[in-house]
């Protein structure tokens, strides 16, 4: 304990250190290394006997500031804590920070103010600063944050827990309550619903992937098709996209989070094979999703403000959540669970909640007494954490009334909302921001530690019908739906989930492994019935027709002219009532001979005929096959080429009549699909090609393999001094540090200088082999 007081010590400078020695008595003549400083009050400010003491001897002003602080779980904000002793009547109400700042006078026992009744309980030991202060607006690369002193006003403050044990209890704190309004309209939120949702939109992209756009969203045809698939679907305007409507954002970036959606090798957003959630029981379902999105950064609640607040064109800092806006979202559910009640509560009791005791919970102000205190409003974006700038913003107050108060409605109507934890309600039609809310069964469990509430995973009911239709009533489990999708078609997906079974369906379900007696068997234990006749009949038809497509793990085939073939197949070459060499014909040209001990009778037969057989044995790419053109094309440089030819350039590129190949963005974006990188495709073609692969044609491969990945293009301006000095001189003058920001490219940054004149150039150069180039550098 002692160890992490002096941490907390070696975080305040010398002259700070000394005064609180020498009001403990523990200063000695001459001078003294600060490392003794820190030991010696490191254990005498743990005494007991010395703590309770200092309590006896504190003044009303002090007493009431210990008090405050201790009501509030022993941290509390500066701000929060001079309102407190205004309300009490032990500073002037009217006090506010000075600038510029009074000396903080630590020996003045009957002052009333603020500042000095703050450094006079540090220097008895009690009461610490629980931050550094913010450092300047715009700092040197060789900037190091000043120490913590008696003099300059801390944003927050805390007493350490081995003293607060020896203070005694305060008195209880009161939470002011805001009477909740008489609800009219409510806007029930239904975790049902969302879950289901989740499992349309996973369904949708099972069977429809897709890739994003350049700005990192679905395509508008793929939004409007999963849209239209969901139980709570929005109204999509005229080119509206996903950042318009935030709850299909939150849909599939929630469902990325917890590992049901992913990306390909070629950035199609396809399912992973964790479906596993499905078949959780539904409060566990819940309680994933909430956690998922409490301490996660791919949504940021920012995003919901108004827009005339809303900062434009933010890119990633407004779509993501940074630490500051997590820790916010944090702080948020914390209070609601303080206020946490049965019934409706008045929006404004949070808000005051919050108001009171975490002001700064989003973003912080500057220190009052630094030099350019007037000239950092924190909604600026180079003074806030996110580095966004929030417009129509005037003054403090006015700040924290558009930008942190839409922020906790966002938490509220957002998210928690969405995912049937918080209902909504309204005095009379739902018109603007509803004041009032109140937390669902669920909501109490996960927001305000109530019991977890009992949600029944079964009951529903499945249905076959003999038209072949299919129809699941709620509540049947999701983990059910996602083993119908895989043998029949969906048809609807309201409260009734309908299917239709068709031979494409069940098709697909047998190439998944859901065979015939599967299927019947699976339907006969949902229903709990025998399927009905035809029903039945009409799987085993299926299935039946199924089972004549025989796949051979091993065949010998051979390749050539389809009039040797018609002689072989009418018994020239073997003795008469011999068997045939031949088994299959899967084209005139090709036949598949009758097992591995036919191939020597088949060689001498066709020599008989005049032709001697070249014998291929394994899957042998030969060099020089073929000759790949600027455009793609791949020509055969034999008139038959060996069929194992056809199978190198199968994943590749696409047949273009009978003695060439084409490659194209699409049979490259299917190897890619498959596994290949471009190297990989180069490789394989270098293999089979005659010569050198063409240039245009390799980077155009490498371009539709994607290859290079993005990149960003922005132009700079850079000034230079004549030395580092000169420029940190420069950044401290008030007038020109907002114009100049510090240039010192990282490490792990790759960046190259381009000359002006030559960025047209480049960008078309680098859109020729693929990458996408953004506007802006991260």
């Amino acid at each position: 304990m002692a160890s992490d007081l002096a941490d907390l010590l070696e975080a305040y400078n010398s002259g700070s250190l000394s005064s609180i020695a020498s009001f403990h008595g523990l200063a000695r003549k001459g001078s003294k290394p600060k490392t003794q400083t820190i030991a010696d009050l490191s254990r005498a400010l743990l005494e007991p006997g010395r703590i309770q003491s200092n309590w006896k001897s504190l003044s009303a002003a002090e007493r009431g500031l210990v008090e405050a602080i201790l009501q509030l779980g022993g941290q509390a904000s500066t701000r929060r804590l001079r309102d407190t002793l205004a309300k009490l009547g032990l500073i002037d109400p009217n006090a506010r920070p000075e600038y510029p700042p009074r000396p903080v006078h630590v020996r003045g026992l009957n002052s009333r103010r603020f500042e000095d009744i703050l450094a006079r309980l540090t220097l008895r030991g009690l009461v610490f600063a629980a931050e550094d202060p913010i450092p300047p607006a715009q700092v040197s690369p060789n900037y190091s944050p000043p120490k913590r002193d008696l003099d300059r006003l801390p944003g927050t403050v805390f007493i350490p827990e081995p003293i607060r044990r020896h203070l005694p209890e305060p008195p209880p704190r009161v939470i002011p309550v805001i009477a909740a309004p008489a609800v009219a309209t409510v806007q029930p939120s239904s975790a049902r619903t969302f879950q289901r949702d989740l499992y349309l939109y996973w369904s949708t992209v099972r069977g429809e992937p897709f890739a994003l756009t350049n700005k990192g969203e679905p395509p508008k045809p793929a939004l409007k098709n999963i849209n239209s698939r969901l139980l709570a679907r929005a109204e999509l305007g005229k080119g509206q996209g996903e950042q318009d409507h935030p709850r299909l954002r939150f849909i599939r970036l929630l469902l990325t989070a917890i590992n049901l959606l992913g990306f390909s090798p070629d950035r199609q957003m396809v399912v992973t094979g964790q479906m596993d959630f499905f078949a959780l029981p539904p409060a566990e379902r819940v309680r994933r999703c909430f956690e998922a999105w409490r301490a996660g950064g791919f949504f940021n609640e920012l995003l919901l403000l108004p827009p005339g607040v809303r900062p434009v064109r933010a890119g990633p800092a407004l779509l993501t959540a940074n630490p500051a806006a997590i820790r916010a979202r944090q702080t948020v559910i914390d209070r609601l669970k303080d206020i946490a009640a049965a019934g409706w509560i008045a929006l404004d009791t949070l808000l005051d909640e919050l108001r009171d005791r975490d002001y700064e919970f989003l973003v912080r102000r500057p220190d009052p007494s630094s030099t350019d205190y007037y000239y950092r409003q924190p909604y600026d974006a180079s003074i806030n954490p996110f580095g966004l700038e929030f417009v129509g913003v005037h003054g403090d107050e006015d700040g924290w009334n558009k930008v942190e108060a839409n922020f906790v409605r966002g938490v509220l109507h957002g998210p928690l909302h969405w995912m049937g934890l918080v209902d909504l309600g309204w005095t009379g039609e739902a018109q603007g921001p509803p004041p009032a809310f109140r937390l669902t069964a669920l909501g109490q469990w996960l927001l305000a530690g109530g019991p977890r509430p009992d949600i029944p995973s079964e009951g529903g009911r499945v249905i076959v019908q003999p038209n072949l239709h299919i129809v699941a009533l709620d509540p049947v489990a999701d983990a059910t739906l996602v083993q119908l999708d895989r043998f029949a078609e969906r048809l609807s997906a309201e409260r009734a989930v309908e299917y239709r079974l068709t031979r494409a369906s069940v098709y697909a379900g047998q190439k998944a492994g859901w065979d015939g007696p599967r299927i019947k068997t699976f339907l006969r234990e949902q229903t709990g019935v025998e399927l009905a006749a035809n029903v039945a009949r009409t799987l085993d038809e299926w299935q039946a027709q199924h089972e004549r497509i025989i796949l051979r793990p091993s065949a010998t085939f051979a390749h050539g002219p389809a009039e040797l073939f018609d002689a072989l197949e009418s018994g020239a070459g073997r003795p008469e009532g011999g068997p045939s060499y031949v088994a299959g014909r899967p084209a005139p040209e090709v036949v598949r001979l009758a097992g591995d001990a036919a191939v020597a009778a088949f060689i001498e037969a066709a020599a008989a005929q005049g032709l001697l057989p070249l014998l291929t044995t394994g899957l042998a790419a030969v060099p020089n096959s073929v000759e790949a053109g600027e455009t793609g094309q791949v020509r055969f440089l034999a008139a038959r080429p060996n069929l194992y030819l056809h199978g190198h350039l199968a994943p590749l590129a696409d047949p273009a009549g009978q003695d060439s190949y084409q490659i194209s963005a699409a049979s490259v974006a299917r190897a890619v699909r498959a596994g290949f990188t471009a190297p990989e495709i180069l490789q394989r073609l270098e293999a089979v090609n005659r010569g050198p692969l063409p240039a245009g044609l390799v980077r155009c491969i490498r371009a539709w393999a994607h290859h290079y990945g993005d990149a960003a293009l922005e132009e700079v301006v850079l000034v230079q001094l004549r030395d580092p000095a000169a420029m940190e001189e420069l950044m401290a003058d008030p007038e020109l540090a907002p114009l100049l920001r510090p240039f010192a490219p990282s490490a792990k940054k790759a960046l190259a200088r381009v000359r002006r004149e030559d960025v047209e150039l480049l960008r078309s150069r680098l859109a020729e082999r693929g990458l996408q180039i953004e506007s802006k550098l991260d």
